[in-house]
């Protein structure tokens, strides 16, 4: 089925990565990862990070999920971007994490997501297919007052 495009795009919330998050954690990783941070950043370079730290005994601490609300995203671009981050989440969280920060084993699970469940992760999301949100003096200020 394809995807209806509305006029205006999800702009996310914390509320929305974690409702997301949990239902992706459920649908695809078999509720192995623990629930992180969620961010909300306002950058239109960075539209989607994962950052944590590290144990004494390796582990990781303070897992932290971050995505961008300058870009009004399709249900589909915000999956996506999530699932890319949960991917480096879990290869974090299960000690494969790799010197590069998209290596050959994110790559693998990249495709295989891609094949298995008809997702687009890619290693850099073109934001030209995003739309950017409209006013941005309205998007600072509603942003600035909202918290």
């Amino acid at each position: 089925m394809k995807e209806q495009i509305h006029e205006k795009g999800i702009i996310p919330t914390e509320k929305d990565i974690f409702n997301r998050f949990y239902e992706y954690n459920s649908s695809f990783f078999q509720n192995k990862l623990p629930i992180p941070f969620f961010v909300i950043i306002h950058t239109r370079k960075t539209i989607g990070r994962f950052t944590c730290d590290y144990s004494e005994n390796g582990d990781i601490k303070n897992p932290i999920i971050e995505i961008s609300d300058r870009y009004e995203y399709t249900e589909t671009q915000l999956k996506d971007i999530i699932i890319h981050e949960m991917l480096h989440y879990y290869l974090y969280y299960t000690h494969q994490n790799e010197t590069q920060e998209h290596g050959k084993r994110w790559k693998q699970l990249a495709f295989f997501f891609n094949e298995k469940f008809g997702t687009n992760i890619q290693i850099k999301t073109d934001t030209n297919f995003i739309k950017e949100t409209k006013n941005k003096k309205n998007w600072l200020l509603s942003n600035l007052f909202s918290k």
